[in-house]
């Protein structure tokens, strides 16, 4: 231990307090609260416009709401809940005795419950709300219903509630940054819940260049909110803003839950940057149980994009979500590149790191795009639709590595239109499995898409389609598993011979690859398929030692500008024994599919080794809003196994 965790407690404590009350000497503190005595002010804007920039406003909880409608101007100020009798709410902070004091917009003209707004470009100022509930703001035609701010600076939310507001853009909390630097930060225990927007931005909206939001704490929640008429039922991201999403949620609710809007239930971005990450190892960022009526259940990207890329993306989790097209995530024309766990030399998403991402645990499922549904709920009953899990639409770029598409409903699991950008689609190291679709498992269609798949699984789907993959233009599909069955082709291309890659791929029926020895018709074996484990089997089977087809199949990848891990972010490349190199071709070192074998030495001692126990998810939220509560047993947790 170290020496300074030695000193006696009265120490610490003393110079905490004398700290706090060093803090409490620079800067002035004005008590607001009912009652007289130590409650200088009666309201909370008194003590705004008597306060000089930097000062505290501690206002009491008097039980009921002070109904006030906030002005904030150039003022640098911490507003926090904390009883007049208190001069540094010291003990009630430490023993989370302080309950939050409520500010109300409810009657009087329309306007924001708190408005922050400054006047002079060279003056950021920094507003900190600690310990508040902000409710019942109805601005109208106006901006933020709860929470306005326009200008440059810090705004800072810490145990703060912004619930039940209304606006026709950022019900919530509308956050516009106006040149300099103005940054947003969702601090611990802060909920942004049950705010509706007529148009945009239910819950949070952010806007304008160097506008950034930040959301990595936990116990925060952004949930419940709806965007009736547009985009962004919990997150609204335009105008070349930046939100940093990387927060564990609340309890076992994603940070973006149960939303709804028209576009994008969870996350909608016009000409913004979603970077998207884990920061608990435990507690993976979700994106979960939103809906939406058009398009992007869970992210929805619309219209001309200004930065590049529009979305990074790593340890995630994008579940349970509803739309009539792209459940998970809808892109349409003019998006940048939407990078998904890509790490290459030079990777445009490095920024992630720096923003405290931080890999899953073991245990703990990520990368997932997971049970949702393309339907349409604005009929009754909620009608199924031909949409697709992830739908880019004439999209620039799509770069998705180590993504596990299981258990999502649709007419495709990913479907490609093709528009006048020329648009890249890339999966490498993918599992697509357990999927329902009514047309084909994915589909790849327009003159100018090229589209490429590299050592992914693709298995036990339910395709009602006449083929697995179908493809126009450009096609590179290798070491690749495919195992729908002898009855279904693997693919379909109509493009130029020359424009198609096809090597190192299994497939139960070869129909539509390219005749080579290098694509073999017949099925793997999988360590336990039917509780979802589709690693490639090596070991030991009733005595018998089993070796799948797949294992050691094809050459290895080379190249300074590769990062060769496979879905579990493991080494790829790796010879399972002796055995699995054949004497005449010795550089075959590759597995087929999304995972590769690991299991090199001492084969017998691993003569148990086959199906793997379902590993625990969390339970989920029982809270739910009506538009999906006679939904909720249909929509399934992640995959027990990877």
């Amino acid at each position: 231990m170290k020496r300074f965790a030695q000193r006696p407690l009265v120490f610490v404590v003393a110079t905490a307090a004398m700290s706090l009350f060093a803090t409490a000497a620079s800067a002035a503190r004005l008590a607001v609260g009912p009652g007289g005595g130590n409650c200088t002010y009666s309201t909370i804007q008194a003590a705004i416009d008597a306060a000089a920039s930097g000062d505290t406003i501690a206002v009491a909880d008097s039980g009921s709401a002070y109904n006030e409608k906030l002005t904030i101007t150039d003022k640098s100020l911490t507003i926090s809940s904390c009883p007049c009798y208190n001069p540094v709410c010291l003990y009630d902070t430490t023993h989370n005795t302080l309950t939050n004091a409520t500010i109300s917009g409810s009657g009087g003209s329309n306007a924001p419950v708190i408005r922050i707004v400054t006047t002079n470009a060279n003056n950021p100022i920094t507003v900190a709300l600690d310990r508040l509930t902000i409710q019942d703001g109805h601005s109208g035609s106006t901006d933020g219903g709860g929470i306005s701010f326009n200008g440059i600076g810090t705004l800072n939310l810490t145990r703060t509630n912004v619930t039940s507001n209304t606006a026709d853009y950022g019900a919530g909390i509308n956050f516009k940054g106006t040149g300099a630097d103005a940054t947003l930060n969702i601090n611990h225990d802060t909920f942004i819940t049950y705010n509706t927007a007529a148009t945009s931005g239910g819950g949070i909206r952010v806007e304008g260049y160097n506008a950034v939001l930040n959301m990595n704490a936990p116990n925060t929640w952004v949930a419940f909110n709806t965007a009736t008429g547009g985009l962004g039922g919990g997150l609204e991201v335009i105008n070349a803003a930046i939100a940093n999403v990387g927060s564990p949620g609340y309890l076992s609710g994603g940070i973006i839950y149960e939303n709804t809007a028209s576009k994008g239930g969870g996350v909608g971005l016009n000409g913004g940057l979603l970077n998207l990450y884990t920061t608990d190892p435990q507690h993976p960022v979700a994106i979960d149980n939103n809906t939406a009526y058009v398009s992007g259940g869970g992210i929805d990207i619309d219209g001309p994009t200004v930065l590049t890329p529009a979305l990074c993306a790593e340890n995630y989790r994008i579940t349970n979500n509803i739309a009539k097209q792209g459940s998970a995530l809808y892109a349409i024309s003019s998006t940048k590149t939407l990078w998904f766990d890509k790490h290459v030399n030079g990777f445009v998403c490095d920024q992630l790191a720096s923003l405290g991402s931080v890999p899953c645990a073991g245990g703990q499922q990520c990368s997932i795009v997971h049970g949702n549904i393309a339907e349409n709920v604005a009929v009754a009953p909620p009608a199924a639709t031909d949409g697709a899990a992830i739908e880019l639409e004439g999209a620039n770029g799509f770069q998705a590595d180590r993504m596990d598409w299981r258990n999502n409903t649709g007419g495709y699991a990913l479907k490609i239109v093709g528009g006048t950008d020329y648009p890249v689609a890339e999966l490498d190291n993918c599992l697509i499995a357990d999927n329902t679709t009514s047309h084909e498992l994915i589909s790849s269609i327009g003159d100018n898409v090229s589209f490429a798949v590299s050592n992914c699984t693709l298995a036990h789907n339910s395709i009602s389609g006449p083929r697995v993959l179908t493809a126009q233009h450009i096609l590179s599909f290798n070491y690749t598993i495919v195992d729908q069955g002898a009855s279904l082709p693997a693919l379909s291309f109509s493009g130029n011979a020359s424009d198609f890659d096809n090597l190192y791929n299994i497939a139960g029926n070869t129909t539509g690859m390219a005749a080579s020895p290098y694509n073999i018709q017949t099925t793997p074996t999988f360590f336990d398929a039917n509780n979802g484990d589709y690693r490639l089997f090596y070991g030991y089977r009733n005595g018998a030692l089993v070796k799948s087809t797949g294992v050691d199949y094809a050459p290895p990848f080379t190249g300074d500008n590769v990062d060769d891990h496979d879905l579990r972010n493991a080494p790829r490349d790796q010879t399972v024994s002796n055995r699995g190199v054949r004497p005449s071709r010795p550089w075959r070192l590759r597995d087929a599919g999304h995972r590769g074998s690991h299991l090199r030495r001492h084969v017998r001692r691993r003569s148990g080794f086959g199906a793997v126990s379902p590993l625990p998810v969390g339970e989920r939220t029982a809270a739910r809003s009506p538009i999906g509560a006679d939904r909720v047993a249909t929509r399934s947790a992640p995959a027990a196994n990877w």
